[in-house]
């Protein structure tokens, strides 16, 4: 996936204010991976991992290392 592609995939499911909840996050994973919507504990856990600054929320170059 290219870096422009990884960009536009972060914008479909941020809100606008550049970075990523869990709950979007949950949207992106349910959408794209629905075997996992059911496993909070796994997405948490993905989230988290994601997270490397831990600030609570995933921003794009974080998002472009998943």
């Amino acid at each position: 996936m290219s870096k422009e592609e990884i960009r536009q995939l972060f914008k479909q499911f941020d809100n606008g204010n550049g970075r990523l909840s869990l709950a979007e996050i949950d949207r992106a994973i349910i959408n794209f991976y629905p075997q996992f919507g059911t496993n909070k504990k796994a997405i948490l856990r993905a989230y988290k991992a994601a997270d490397t600054s831990g600030n609570g929320f995933v921003e794009l170059k974080e998002f472009e290392k998943i």
